[in-house]
């Protein structure tokens, strides 16, 4: 147990005439069975004269020079699986090229996880909305002037008022049911180049707002 109160599965061995210690992660995250059976191929290993840590070394970096390999073909878009969506469809967002910046910036540090912003507590799970509100507190941003999921209409309400894009590339991006004219649902790949255009130019607006280009201020509802 770590002083913080934590419960870690480790296991002590010797290699080389040296006492070593490997982590098997953390209780309840790894179960018992599970500990266990990281613990009895650590043992194999042993048996076959292969340090079960300087190997598990070796295996972290190979997946992450795959994940960065796949990362640098793929990194035009992002492909969010209909599981985590509200419409249960697959999502594609097209990047703009500051956005694929601020990834590779942000690939060393999470790079070998499923989420680009992991949680605090395991990252097998994303970061949490309480997270990023308190981050924004941190930031001085306060409730009674944005939320997290308010940045979300801001970005609706600016590309349409002030940048002047299409609401329907628009809904597109932000994974809205889309019907034709015959109320047939458009196809979630629909518009891309379109969309990722106008992604680029919301990066560049922002670029814009940072480097303190003149505010155009949107309309507002009667």
């Amino acid at each position: 147990m770590a002083p913080s109160g934590g419960k870690w599965w480790r296991f002590k061995y010797r290699y080389a005439n040296k006492e070593k210690r490997l982590s098997f992660g953390t209780f309840p995250d790894v179960s018992l069975i599970d500990a266990r059976e990281k613990r009895d191929e650590a043992r194999k290993q042993l048996a076959n004269g292969v340090d079960p840590g300087a190997h598990r070394k070796v295996v972290k970096l190979a997946r992450v020079s795959a994940a960065a390999n796949t990362f640098e073909k793929r990194v035009a878009h992002l492909k969010l699986p209909g599981s985590r969506m509200k419409m249960k469809q697959d999502h594609i967002v097209p990047l703009a090229k500051q956005a694929v910046e601020i990834l590779h910036e942000l690939h060393p540090l999470t790079g070998q996880f499923e989420f680009v912003f992991p949680g605090a507590r395991s990252p097998r799970r994303p970061m949490s909305d309480n997270a990023v509100l308190f981050a924004m507190r941190r930031m001085d941003i306060a409730k009674e002037t944005m939320s997290g999921h308010g940045f979300r209409a801001m970005v609706r309400t600016i590309l349409d008022e002030v940048l002047g894009c299409r609401v329907d590339l628009i809904a597109h991006q932000l994974a809205h049911a889309v019907k034709d004219v015959n109320g047939r649902a458009y196809n979630r790949t629909s518009h891309l180049p379109e969309r990722r255009k106008m992604m680029q130019s919301w990066a560049n607006y922002l670029d814009g707002l940072r480097s303190g280009a003149k505010v155009i201020p949107f309309k507002r509802g009667a």
